[in-house]
C-alpha cells in the first residue's frame, strides 16, 4: 500500500499534522481525536487511559462489541493500527496527575477526561449530551463548583463527542498562526454553546421579500449605481470604481 496516496486529498489544505501527541482519556471525545489524528497523519500517539471499555460506552466511540472488557487504550491502538499501521501508537493503562507521570516528552498534550484538566494540555472539552463546551489552554482554576469535576452518567450519544473531536482536530491541525498563538501567550478560552441552538440557527426558513422589499432594494441598487463612476488607469487599463 502506497502511504502516501492516503494523504493526497489533503494536500491542499497544507494543514499542520503535529508528530508526537499525548491523549488522556480516550473515551467519547479522546477515542475520536486520536482517530482523527492519526488518519490526517500523525506518526507518533500516546494513549493514555486506565479504564476498560464498556458496553454502554459503544454508543458514542469508535470501539467494537469484541472489544468490551478491554483496556480503552489497548482497544483503540488496536483499531488506529488496523487503518494506519504506519503509525506509532503506544498504549499506557495509567493515571495520569502531572506531566511528571507522562513517560516521555510530546508536541502537543490533549486532556479529554471527565475530570479538572491538566494543565500543560492544550485544549479540551466536554459535553452533558446537548451542549459543548470547548477550554482552550485549560487551566484547573477556572473550573469551578463543589467536589470533584467527574460524571458518573451523563446522557449522550455519538454528535457531541465526535463533533467535539472534530473541533479539536481541526483546531490543532488548522491555522499554526492561531494554535501558536495560544500556547505562545498562555490565552485562555472558554467557550459553551447549545446543539440544538446551532442547528436552529442553521435552518431558519429564509424570509421571501416582499413587494415593498424589493423596492427598496432596487433603489438602493440604483443609488449605488448612481454614486460611482468607471475610471481607466492608463498604464494597464484596468477598470475600477470611484466615489463621486
Amino acid at each position: 500500500m502506497d502511504n502516501m496516496e492516503l494523504y493526497t486529498r489533503q494536500k491542499t489544505l497544507k494543514l499542520d499534522i503535529p508528530t508526537n501527541v499525548a491523549i488522556i482519556g480516550v473515551g467519547g471525545v479522546g477515542s475520536w481525536v486520536a482517530f482523527n489524528l492519526a488518519l490526517v497523519g500523525t506518526k507518533r500517539l500516546s494513549l493514555y487511559d486506565f479504564d476498560n471499555l464498556e458496553l454502554s460506552n459503544l454508543n458514542r466511540t469508535p470501539y467494537k462489541v469484541s472489544q468490551v472488557g478491554m483496556t480503552k487504550a489497548s482497544a483503540l491502538t488496536e483499531l488506529i493500527k488496523e487503518r494506519r499501521p504506519d503509525c506509532e501508537v503506544l498504549p499506557f493503562i495509567k493515571k495520569i496527575n502531572s506531566k511528571k507521570d507522562f513517560e516521555t516528552d510530546y508536541d502537543l498534550i490533549i486532556d479529554t477526561r471527565d475530570t479538572s484538566p491538566m494543565k500543560g494540555s492544550i485544549m479540551t472539552g466536554g459535553y452533558d449530551g446537548e451542549n459543548i463546551s470547548l477550554h482552550f489552554n485549560p487551566n484547573p482554576d477556572s473550573i469551578w463548583g463543589e467536589g470533584v469535576t467527574r460524571y458518573t452518567v451523563t446522557p449522550s450519544y455519538v454528535v457531541p463527542p465526535q463533533l467535539i473531536a472534530n473541533l479539536i482536530t481541526a483546531y490543532i491541525c488548522g491555522k499554526n498562526s492561531l494554535r501558536g498563538e495560544v500556547a505562545k501567550n498562555g490565552l485562555e478560552k472558554i467557550t459553551n454553546f447549545s446543539i440544538s441552538k446551532m442547528l436552529s440557527d442553521m435552518i431558519k426558513p429564509i424570509k421571501r421579500k416582499t413587494k415593498k422589499n424589493k423596492t427598496k432594494a432596487c433603489k438602493l441598487k440604483n443609488k449605488t449605481k448612481q454614486s460611482t463612476s468607471e475610471a481607466i488607469m492608463p498604464d494597464v487599463g484596468e477598470v475600477v470604481l470611484e466615489s463621486v
